[in-house]
């Protein structure tokens, strides 16, 4: 029977082989087998992706891209982590190293001074949040004081603080917020030996631990009067060495009576209880999440001082003179201490904020809002019940307005969507269709040996997330073992697309996956995503800073279009911009020299477009440490990198059936019409092995100049017989733009 089988929107994307035969499914026609270096836009069609370059971090307004092509030489031995940072004079990338003080990209690697860095923080465990010129930093592990960065405009310098080191407004004993009193009825008391300067302190009973060094205590006397010690040294489980932050008002014992006039208590970060895991802004505070005594437990600061935990009065006060009295209790914008009430004790995992305070735990989600509009605080809060699937510690996102987080097995990504039908918030699996992705079976799927990770995971589970807000909406997902996938989100218009990213490389442009350079980090700044890349250059691993770039949509491709950043479009990765060596145009040309050496080693193959027009690949001259070659032809711009594949595949053609769905049956495809949209170059067949090229180029076209970007349909004639599952694959292996509108298939089933 005769089918004429249109296919003209990708929304559904790559699907799970599990998948591939739901014909049933509403969404199966709109679906692929493959998507790679294809990305699904919101209005249906799948575009090539633009390639990267390799620079620094220009993001001046007096720096183009192409002119700023220093690059990271950092060792490739170690895990890394990109934040971005915004002030009110730069636009920079934090990036956190294995054991080693973070830097600042701004063009040159900046040393960022100030308090020591912990060796073993973990780049994969720090989650973020920034508060005007502050970036706050926590290691979702608890071992560390959280920290925190900002850049000085005064000293033109970036530093970096404990957080109870940073701003004068407080003492560092009012960041760090009090625990419940240890002394209302308990035999516990503490005795200090002096009112100031280095002191003893004393318990009644065992209390004391070498590791409560660093722990602040608060010893408080009638209505008012309080003094703050900080425990420097222990000296056995009843006596510590202390430093008086705040005078004492008494030097006899705390506490220890039913109905004590004194009273004492402990902050509750310390080594011995840890440190917070996890933060977020939100409302005018920073928000804290979790530490190893109370992992179930939020923190906020006051609102207008970020640095102010301490909370007056105590949450165990009440009935000691004015402490629980006046104006305290009604102050709504004073810090908190808070365990959402929620069924059963879960540990915070992650923090996320837009309208309501979203807490993720490793059993369930939790919103916390204030009541009727007004701020969440300790006087105002209320805690719903959100969803019982629990998170992974990766830092959730916000994509298209709806909160992202990853499910704490590691390989869902989920939403966060309030159900006006049902009144209850609900969150959609957007990993269901496209589980494979992150889910190995066999040894040869794992990446190049050169790959520091190179231990088995079964899962591949999921420790980034990054938002690319372009024309459409993506969401970026980084794996343990250095992949990188895509989904395009939009609810309005049922729109759930995944994709792989798979970067090129001088060998055979990476393809099949397990040859891909491992992707580091990722990380979005101006709208603009940054990925930190280890390849491997004459058997050298080194690492890359390099920018995905936009896939190209103007009206053609001739070196006289202008463009805000590029002189013609980027379609290869790893790429530079080279240096001429005279004056423009010229036959010789440059990769120049970076770091001692030029950017990828002698001897290494790169692929060149000049002037917007692929002419093919050169070799770096082994000798030559200028990094020298020729042209055929003269040419004013000159783009160097390598090449990577793009790959569409349809789900497969199950249609034509005169009774019911032909699953299985015999098809055979006469001809395709192929809707193309500003496209350089393509090819199409039932397979990768069996592809014919789509002519794009015209005869009435001057051989000096590039080919101009064809809109509009092609009809292509099949010769490739019969298969029972039959496809359309449409390939792009130039670095050409590449958009596909929609995929018409015209054919017979074997009915």
């Amino acid at each position: 029977m005769k089918f004429n089988y249109p296919i003209n929107n990708f929304g559904a994307g790559e699907w799970s082989p599990k998948m591939q035969s739901r014909t049933d499914a509403e969404q199966y026609p709109r679906s692929c087998k493959e998507l790679t270096n294809m990305m699904v836009q919101m209005q249906g069609g799948a575009q090539y992706r633009g390639g990267t370059l390799t620079h620094k971090i220009a993001l001046q307004a007096t720096q183009d891209a192409y002119n700023a092509l220093l690059v990271a030489n950092t060792d490739p031995t170690k895990d890394f982590k990109m934040v971005e940072y915004s002030s009110s004079a730069l636009e920079d990338i934090v990036i956190i190293t294995t054991g080693v003080a973070p830097t600042v990209f701004s063009g040159l690697n900046v040393t960022v001074t100030g308090d020591a860095w912990p060796a073993f923080w973990l780049p994969e465990l720090t989650q973020y949040a920034q508060v005007g010129d502050y970036l706050f930093l926590t290691e979702t592990s608890g071992a560390y004081k959280p920290r925190v960065i900002y850049y000085d405009a005064f000293a033109g310098q970036y530093y970096i603080k404990i957080f109870d080191n940073v701003n004068s407004r407080v003492s560092a004993w009012q960041a760090n917020p009090w625990g419940d009193l240890e002394a209302l009825g308990t035999s516990v008391t503490l005795t200090p030996s002096a009112a100031t300067g280095t002191i003893t302190i004393t318990a009644s009973s065992s209390y004391f631990k070498n590791d409560m060094i660093g722990a602040y205590v608060r010893l408080c006397s009638g209505a008012s009067d309080e003094g703050v010690a900080l425990l420097t040294a222990f000296t056995s489980s009843t006596v510590m060495t202390a430093v008086v932050q705040k005078t004492l008002p008494i030097t006899t014992a705390y506490g220890g009576t039913a109905a004590p006039t004194t009273f004492w208590q402990a902050s509750q970060w310390s080594n011995a209880n840890g440190w917070p895991k996890t933060v977020v802004a939100f409302q005018g505070r920073v928000i804290y999440g979790g530490n190893m005594q109370k992992p179930d437990t939020i923190w906020g600061s006051r609102i207008g001082n970020i640095f102010n935990l301490q909370e007056i009065p105590s949450p165990n006060t009440t009935g000691v003179g004015g402490f629980a009295s006046g104006a305290y209790l009604s102050d709504n914008s004073r810090p908190f201490t808070l365990t959402p009430n929620g069924a059963q004790s879960a540990k915070i995992t992650a923090l996320s904020a837009a309208k309501t305070l979203n807490i993720h735990t490793n059993k369930a989600e939790i919103v916390a809002a204030g009541a009727n509009g007004a701020a969440l605080g300790p006087v105002n809060v209320s805690f719903e019940s959100s969803t019982s699937f629990g998170a992974s510690a990766v830092q959730p996102i916000r994509v298209n307005n709806f909160s992202t987080f990853v499910q704490g097995n590691g390989y869902k990504v989920r939403d966060i969507v309030y159900n006006f039908n049902e009144d209850q918030y609900k969150s959609q699996d957007l990993t269901f269709l496209a589980e494979h992705l992150f889910i190995r079976s066999t040894a040869a799927d794992i990446p190049n040996s050169l790959d520091i990770r190179e231990t088995f995971f079964p899962v591949d589970d999921i420790i980034e997330l990054c938002r690319y807000e372009a024309r459409s909406s993506f969401l970026l997902v980084k794996t343990r073992m250095g992949r990188l996938y895509y989904v395009t989100l939009d609810r309005d218009y049922s729109v759930n697309a995944w994709g792989r990213i798979v970067l090129g490389s001088e060998t055979e442009e990476t393809y099949p996956y397990n040859a891909q350079p491992v992707v580091l980090a990722v990380c979005t700044l101006l709208s603009e995503v940054y990925v930190m890349v280890k390849r491997v250059f004459n058997g050298t691993a080194v690492v890359r800073i390099e920018r995905l770039t936009r896939s190209w949509e103007y009206d053609n491709n001739s070196a006289t279009t202008t463009h805000p950043r590029l002189p013609f479009p980027v379609y290869l990765d790893c790429s530079i911009y080279a240096t001429v060596v005279g004056v423009a145009p010229a036959t010789t040309w440059k990769v120049g020299l970076y770091h001692g050496g030029h950017l990828y080693g002698e001897g290494t193959v790169l692929s060149v477009i000049a002037d917007g027009n692929y002419v093919g690949e050169i070799t770096i001259p082994v000798g030559d440490t200028s990094g020298n070659f020729t042209l055929a032809v003269a040419a004013s711009n000159v783009l160097v990198g390598f090449k990577y594949k793009g790959v569409l595949t349809t789900a497969g053609i199950e249609t034509g059936g005169q009774f019911g769905q032909p699953l299985g049956r015999l098809k055979r495809v006469n001809d395709v019409a192929v809707k193309l949209f500003k496209t350089g170059s393509a090819k199409i067949g039932k397979d990768l092995n069996n592809l014919e090229e789509i002519v794009i180029r015209q005869p009435s076209v001057p051989m000096d100049q590039p080919t101009p970007y064809f809109t509009g349909n092609k009809l292509l004639t099949f010769s490739q017989g019969y298969e029972g599952d039959y496809s359309i694959t449409v390939v792009q292996d130039k670095p050409y733009p590449l958009y596909v509108v929609s995929v018409t298939a015209n054919g017979v089933s074997d009915d």
